[in-house]
């Protein structure tokens, strides 16, 4: 209960709070990376799938009710044989690696129920012009994964409108008033460190957070 509360504290618009308030059932968790074991400890009551192009965990330590790897060319095949299928989805950070973006962000949003939720969130437009090389990416261009341009807000949430969505929350430069605090401390070591420290990102305004929730269909 104690590091749930912490989250909700620093990140008050964030993924944990958004699974607190509407995720009372089955999520899908579009590039899950390590939040398997962290949201499974938070949430242990939910049901809880995780796709990914690779594995995060050794042997069968992964605490998903189901966990599922494919590969690159296979992702979007994957997310289409879940249509309307989970009460919740995130997707967290996963647009910007995507080639077709447009089509996986359809795709995406096809997996969620009527009356279901959606989390989207990827870097921000201004990142392209943050300061370059800092160990942890603050640059956008300081992962060589990511593709072309931030996502476009406009564009994501028209194709979301299409799909049926309505949103609730948009914040474009998530600037968390707790975190941006110690980041504004803590900013002139992680220059002399050349390395985001805890706050440098929401200091920055690293990352565009969406809710949204699909209509009645």
């Amino acid at each position: 209960m104690m590091k749930k509360m912490i989250h909700f504290l620093m990140r008050p618009k964030g993924k944990y709070r958004f699974i607190d308030k509407f995720c009372k059932g089955s999520i899908l968790d579009i590039g899950s990376g390590k939040s398997p074991n962290r949201i499974k400890k938070l949430f242990p009551c939910c049901c809880y799938t995780g796709l990914d192009i690779q594995s995060h965990f050794e042997d069968d330590n992964c605490m998903a009710d189901e966990y599922i790897i494919t590969n690159i060319k296979g992702f979007s095949e994957k997310l289409s044989e879940f249509d309307k299928k989970f009460d919740c989805t995130i997707s967290s950070h996963n647009l910007e690696h995507c080639d077709e973006r447009e089509s996986v962000l359809q795709i995406s949003a096809r997996t969620v129920k009527p009356d279901g939720f959606l989390y989207l969130s990827f870097p921000s437009a201004g990142t392209v012009n943050l300061p370059k090389g800092r160990l942890g990416t603050l640059n956008y261009y300081d992962d060589d994964t990511h593709k072309y341009l931030p996502p476009s807000v406009e564009q994501s949430v028209s194709i979301l409108k299409n799909e049926g969505f309505s949103v609730i929350l948009l914040k474009e430069s998530y600037k968390p008033t707790l975190l941006w605090i110690v980041g504004l401390i803590l900013e002139p070591i992680s220059r002399l460190l050349n390395k985001n420290l805890i706050g440098t990102l929401q200091f920055y305004g690293f990352e565009t957070v969406i809710w949204l929730k699909r209509d009645q269909l």
